[in-house]
């Protein structure tokens, strides 16, 4: 289609998958599966439907998010250097989605848009595509907005997530009026969405005129709008239709288990998943774990139970992470605590769970993490070859 475009937001920091996803090397960055980055994973998702890749718009928010951009975009897939635009991070989310589909309508007047995050999994199939197919032609027979929704109907799915209400009679793959939106409702709010039955989860996908924007002056200032209040605007002023999509699994993997869980139909046997550089990762009595590591770095692991192992090297130190899976918040707090005051790794930062201890031979550059597990006993080790690496024991085995 050779009005259709994709813009595809890649400015985020990714902190809810640190140390996997840290400042270096946002989530958008990181490999999704043994494939693709997520980043890649989405450009090869969105360029069927559009012209070619000339049509894709990727926006970041910093020189080093555009050099990956870039050194993951352009020679795989194709898309254009000038087409990689770096904004103000203020914008926030909705703000970028204003700045790339106002970008596109100065190069294509009359264009349409496919808008996405760039770190997201969606389950490419003839389910999917058949929802694509039926988003578009909406919105371009009709100059729509059109939201893609899913069915994912459990109270802390959508208590993380954005839901929209929809009025009409539900059928696979038919078209909806929304009714409103609201950003990760919770307590009565919730209550009363789940009790009216017709909602669904906002995959943040959606199509609509390149034009949509032009009246739209808060998406240029500083700071962009939030995305509720985006959404809002856009069921005020020009309505908002929502294509469910049922037969396709989407996930926004914001936290360790959801990586885990996407990649464990390929993993190495128990739920032991692997990513990285995984001729350095070994492993023993494991159930249950993601272990990643990169060129840097070795790790052993022993007795791993539903928890992931992160080993990364970052602006020449050492870094290595132990997480159980339920400890989400535990997560975001290292990722804090690291971005203010990274000193505070130097003798071990442990987040919940007691009784861990941490042995380091080989100096001040190597750092350690423990999230939400207990008697998780490390210590640091240098081969002959000059090699580093961690060992990992979980002595509970829980």
């Amino acid at each position: 289609m050779g009005n259709l475009w994709s813009s595809i937001i890649a400015g985020g920091n990714g902190t809810r998958l640190f140390l996997y996803s840290n400042q270096d090397r946002p989530k958008q960055f990181c490999l999704m599966d043994k494939s693709n980055t997520f980043i890649q994973a989405t450009a090869k998702r969105f360029i069927p439907y559009i012209a070619d890749s000339k049509h894709i718009m990727g926006i970041v928010t910093n020189n080093t998010q555009r050099d990956l951009a870039k050194e993951q975009l352009m020679d795989p897939h194709g898309v254009l250097s000038k087409n990689i635009i770096e904004i103000n991070p203020n914008h926030g989310y909705a703000g970028a989605l204003c700045v790339a589909t106002q970008k596109i309508n100065k190069i294509d007047p009359g264009s349409f848009v496919i808008s996405t995050a760039s770190d997201q999994f969606v389950e490419d199939n003839e389910a999917f595509r058949k929802t694509m197919n039926l988003a578009i032609s909406e919105s371009m027979s009709n100059h729509s907005v059109v939201f893609i929704g899913v069915n994912k109907y459990d109270r802390k799915t959508l208590s993380d997530l954005g839901v929209f209400t929809y009025s009409g009679n539900e059928k696979t793959n038919s078209v909806f009026q929304a009714v409103d939106m609201f950003e990760k409702p919770k307590g009565d709010l919730l209550d009363k969405i789940m009790q009216d039955e017709k909602y669904t989860c906002n995959t943040g996908i959606s199509v609509w005129p390149s034009d949509i924007f032009e009246s739209y002056e808060e998406g240029s200032r500083l700071p962009g709008p939030s995305t509720d209040a985006m959404i809002k605007w856009l069921l005020k002023n020009h309505g908002v239709k929502i294509v469910i999509g049922e037969d396709f699994d989407w996930d926004d993997c914001g936290n360790f288990k959801a990586l885990h869980t996407l990649n464990r139909k390929s993993n190495v046997g128990n739920g032991v998943v692997l990513l990285g550089e995984t001729q350095n990762i070994d492993y023993e009595d494991c159930e249950d774990v993601l272990l990643i590591t990169d060129e840097s770095l070795e790790i052993n692991v022993y007795g791993g139970r539903k928890a992931a192992v992160i080993a990364r090297r970052i602006n020449g130190e050492n870094y290595l992470e132990v997480a159980a899976f339920d400890h989400n918040g535990g997560v975001a707090l290292a990722a804090e605590c690291f971005s203010k005051n990274p000193e505070e790794f130097k003798n071990g930062l442990y987040i919940g769970g007691d009784n861990n201890e941490f042995i380091n031979s080989l100096g001040s550059k190597f750092h350690l993490c423990v999230i939400g597990k207990s008697n998780v006993k490390v210590n640091t080790y240098r081969r002959r070859s000059g090699r580093c690496g961690y060992n990992i024991v979980f002595c509970d085995q829980n």
